[in-house]
């Protein structure tokens, strides 16, 4: 993509958010308390203790009141309520937005809130509707006070709510619906049900964590131990099904496909990880009530820090966020570091096999960090690509460790900064180790490639008649398999294989050659290549092919040769004239172009019918030394003879 359509990308995703945090309902309507109790049981109670309360303008409530709810689905129960009853309204889409949602449960006795999208997030990270003073105020419905844990809710949110919802600047597009609905899909993820993700993900997960924070009372060790798992499950699945049962695939569906299942395999672990760190922080009394129906074992022996879900972040664990952040994504690519060291040529050699061999990862990193490049980063790019990539990805770094930093001293929770700082540094410690790994096995390599460099000579100039075809092939693909930009022995093994008929692998060859040209450095053996490319394409029939590699041939090389090819591929397409004037044009820069006489005197021959013409052609073609030439004694033996 290039500059201007990524801007025109990130335009519209900006705009989208910021309408999205834009779309505002009535914030002047008047609040009221709307009373769902079907049975009447709390109705006149309730409206009695809230008298003297004075509602804030804007935010609307709906008092819920349910006799029994099954106690593994109190806290989900809550969250689906609140938009069947929303329709109960008079304004749902003020209510979705900033409306106050309070359940009241006689079985098991409590009180949960639950408030609108646009203040959601806000009430949660404020401690309005999470943390100690929320749970302090359900414990009174636990004691069996219903009425008081209603009113001092409505107290609570109509007193804070106002203040903790005025934001201003960069904060008021943060909170908006797109936030809201990500940290709530992250939520839902945190909650202990009966559904395969809970019961084969969230709940080991949730043990495992349970078992440290009880006997160790950490809980970074399994955040590590998680990760470490994903990658080793990722390798073992790419390795099954990569190496034993589809070894063939395509190249490109292999990378892709180790991409993928190194994504979704991570995501696996560690989104249950991260949304674990959501319901143990015990913020709410129905989540804690939930783990204790789980089946979750010594869940009652752990102690809940709900503080750590509603305390902002500190500064030193901002720092510390920022500096983890920056040394992860540094060494996530640890190949830019380690071919930095290499001189531009090996650093081109070095690119072209990384993009030969992980196409798709190739791809990826031209999108993440290709951000419209000018003339001389083109230049910088082709000259040394990995010293060029690096500082582009130390730009982008920076750039996102600032906006990481930014956010997680404004926005973050503790817990949710906290549970970040553990996931980069599993992160940064795996870069170290292949850091390690493929520094070994680079100098590793360029000792090999030391030792075979005095070889190559000998092995790659052997003559097919003192040598068994077979043996010469090995000898051309080990020399190809150590360097694959090796033109020559590329060549070499395409002619050899044109030779014995092997046209499929020539081609494969020559196109090799081809590609490098273009996209790592000039070769001599590009010519020659793409003169062969263009004759195996007559021999297949494939002229529209022919004819565009010919088209390049004589852009590259404008040499007699390279217009008389052209001309063969016209030929073959009925384009007489057209081929006439490239033989023509290869006569006037070479007029002893014996070939060049005889494909023009076959055209006075056989199209034109202009037979003296064709016999004086093939009379110079036979005096520049194709005298004894089959095809030319066929020629004049049929038109000038007579």
């Amino acid at each position: 993509m290039n500059l201007k359509g990524k801007c025109n990308f990130y335009f519209v995703l900006m705009l989208a958010v910021i309408i999205s945090g834009c779309q505002q309902p009535d914030k002047n309507l008047k609040s009221e308390i709307l009373i769902l109790d079907e049975a009447n049981i709390m109705a006149s109670a309730i409206r009695e203790s809230i008298g003297g309360i004075d509602l804030p303008a804007g935010f609307p409530y709906i008092v819920r009141v349910i006799e029994s709810v099954e106690k593994k689905r109190i806290a989900t129960f809550a969250d689906d309520q609140f938009y069947i009853d929303s329709k109960l309204h008079p304004d749902p889409l003020t209510f979705r937005k900033r409306g106050v949602y309070i359940l009241v449960t006689h079985n098991p006795l409590l009180v949960q809130v639950r408030t609108g999208n646009d203040i959601g997030l806000m009430a949660q990270w404020s401690g309005i509707t999470a943390g100690p003073g929320y749970i302090a105020i359900q414990q009174k419905a636990v004691d069996g006070d219903l009425i008081q844990s209603v009113a001092g809710f409505i107290k609570s949110t109509s007193e804070q709510l106002p203040e903790k919802t005025k934001l201003s600047g960069l904060k008021k597009y943060v909170f908006n619906d797109l936030t809201t609905f990500l940290v709530a899909e992250l939520e839902a993820f945190s909650i202990p049900s009966e559904s395969f993700y809970s019961r084969y993900l969230l709940k080991p997960v949730l043990q495992l964590r349970i078992i440290e924070l009880t006997s160790t009372n950490s809980w970074w060790i399994s955040y590590a131990f998680l990760f470490i798992i994903s990658i080793f499950v990722a390798w073992a699945i790419n390795r099954l099904v990569f190496g034993l049962i589809v070894p063939r695939v395509n190249v490109k569906i292999k990378n892709l496909g180790q991409m993928a299942v190194e994504f979704f395999t991570i995501a696996t672990f560690t989104i249950p990880a991260i949304a674990s760190t959501i319901v143990l922080s015990g913020a709410r009394l129905e989540d804690r009530m939930v783990l204790m129906y789980s089946g979750l074992k010594n869940i009652d022996r752990l102690i809940f820090e709900a503080t750590s879900f509603v305390t902002p972040t500190p500064w030193y664990l901002v720092m510390l966020a920022t500096v983890l952040f920056l040394l992860k994504s540094i060494l996530q690519k640890p190949d830019l570091l380690i071919m930095t060291n290499l001189s531009p040529v090996d650093q081109r050699k070095e690119y072209y096999k990384y993009k030969k061999h992980n196409p798709a990862d190739f791809v990826m990193t031209q999108i993440e960090l290709d951000t419209g490049r000018t003339h001389q980063e083109e230049k910088e790019l082709h000259d040394a690509p990995y010293t060029y990539l690096l500082r582009k990805h130390a730009g982008r770094t920076l750039y996102f460790t600032f906006i990481i930093g930014l956010a997680a001293w404004f926005f973050l929770p503790k817990a949710f900064a906290t549970a970040a700082i553990w996931f980069w540094l599993v992160v940064l410690l795996q870069g170290l180790v292949v850091f390690a790994i493929k520094a070994g096995e680079n100098s590793s390599e360029n000792y090999k490639g030391e030792e075979n460099e005095s070889n190559q000579n000998g092995n790659s100039e052997a003559d097919s008649n003192s040598q068994d075809f077979n043996q010469i092939l090995e000898n051309y693909t080990n020399l190809i398999n150590e360097n694959p930009t090796d033109t020559k022995a590329l060549y070499q093994r395409g002619v050899l294989c044109l030779k014995n008929n092997l046209i499929i692998q020539a081609e494969a060859d020559f196109s090799e050659i081809i590609d490098i040209h273009k996209d790592v450095e000039h070769t001599p053996y590009f010519l020659p290549a793409l003169s062969n490319k263009i004759r195996i394409g007559l021999k297949a029939g494939k002229f529209k092919d022919a004819l565009s590699e010919a088209e390049q041939l004589v852009e590259s090389a404008p040499i007699p040769v390279s217009f008389v090819l052209r001309a063969s591929v016209k030929l073959k397409l009925e384009d007489y004239e057209s081929a006439m004037d490239d033989i023509n044009i290869a006569l006037e820069k070479n007029p002893d172009f014996a070939e060049a006489f005889l494909m023009r005197g076959a055209i006075y021959a056989e199209i034109k019918n202009e037979i003296e013409l064709a016999c004086a052609d093939f009379r110079k073609a036979q005096e520049n030394g194709m005298g004894g030439n089959p095809e030319l004694d066929q020629y004049i033996a049929k038109y000038c003879s007579k």
